[in-house]
């Protein structure tokens, strides 16, 4: 660029890459489920040395942001990846408890009150299937795009 030249964007973005967003993490996971499969229970399914195993959505939303398993809650996942994890997990939380039924009540009202809202007791409820699963991150997704000037 010619030093007279008035530059189109900031100096930080110079490398030309778009930023990674939480909707971009989210549909990632869905997409992730759809190719690998879905797991209840745990994190992940198959054996321990399966490099693309099934996942819960959580653990799905992991595999998106680090592109592996090893990383969810550890210190030593890098901190760029830890908070693509982060900010995806806890917009697909916000978007649970406004969207979708993140536990089914019960009717006595003491219980209800101290149901968690929580992904994992979302994601192992047996009433969905992997089609839910994969819907609800796709709609999340452009939950994020809508309320955060859309998709590049």
């Amino acid at each position: 660029m010619h030093r007279t030249q008035n530059p189109t964007g900031t100096a930080a973005d110079t490398d030309g890459l778009a930023s990674v967003t939480p909707a971009d993490i989210l549909r990632g996971a869905s997409t992730y489920i759809l190719q690998h499969g879905w797991n209840r229970g745990t994190y992940y399914g198959g054996r321990v040395t399966d490099p693309f195993p099934p996942a819960c959505v959580v653990g799905a939303i992991g595999m998106a942001a680090y592109g592996n398993r090893n990383h969810l809650y550890t210190t030593d996942a890098p901190a760029d990846q830890t908070r693509l994890f982060r900010r995806a997990l806890d917009y697909f939380c916000d978007y649970l408890g406004r969207d979708e039924p993140m536990c089914r009540l019960t009717g006595d009202e003491t219980t209800d009150l101290d149901l968690e809202p929580s992904p994992f007791v979302w994601n192992d409820d047996p009433d969905y299937s992997a089609a839910h699963v994969v819907i609800a991150l796709a709609n999340a997704a452009k939950d994020w795009d809508r309320t955060h000037g859309g998709a590049r």
